[in-house]
C-alpha cells in the first residue's frame, strides 16, 4: 500500500517551447517498490533514469527522473503528472499544471522620466533657435 502521493520536483515553474524540463518524482516507500510513470499532457513519457533505494522496515523508495524538451502547451498550460503504482493495485499520483513562460516586450518609448527629459531638450533647443533667428 502507498501511504502518500509521490513528490515531484522541477527546476522551474514556467517553461517555453524549446526549454528542457528537468525534474524528478519520488514515490512513497513501499514493499514491493512502486513503479513510477511520467505523463505530459496525458501522454506517457520515458523516464531519464529510475533508481530504487532501500529504507527502513524493508521498504523501498523509487525515483524517476525526467528530461523532456517542451514542445506544446494547451491554452498556455502544460500538465506534468507522476504516477506511482504497485502492481496496479495501489496507485497514487501528483499532477502539476505549469504556465507557459511568454516573452515580455521591452518598452520602445522609454520610461516616463526619459520622455520628459527628451521633451524638455526639444523645447530648450526650439527656444534657442528662435532667439538666434529672430535677432
Amino acid at each position: 500500500m502507498l501511504e502518500s502521493d509521490p513528490v515531484v520536483r522541477l527546476e522551474k515553474s514556467r517553461y517555453s517551447v524549446g526549454d528542457v524540463l528537468r525534474g524528478n518524482c519520488t514515490s512513497p516507500a513501499s514493499n514491493p517498490p512502486a513503479n513510477v510513470t511520467w505523463l505530459i499532457n496525458g501522454n506517457k513519457i520515458n523516464a531519464s533514469y529510475i533508481s530504487r533505494t532501500p529504507v527502513a522496515l524493508n521498504k523501498i523508495v523509487s525515483q524517476a527522473g525526467l528530461e523532456f524538451e517542451v514542445n506544446t502547451f494547451t491554452q498556455g498550460k502544460m500538465r506534468v503528472t507522476c504516477i506511482a503504482d504497485v502492481y496496479g493495485v495501489y496507485t497514487t499520483q501528483t499532477e502539476l499544471v505549469l504556465d507557459e513562460e511568454k516573452p515580455r516586450l521591452a518598452s520602445v518609448r522609454g520610461s516616463g522620466s526619459e520622455r520628459m527629459s527628451q521633451s524638455v531638450t526639444v523645447l530648450v533647443t526650439a527656444a534657442c533657435l528662435s532667439l538666434v533667428f529672430t535677432r
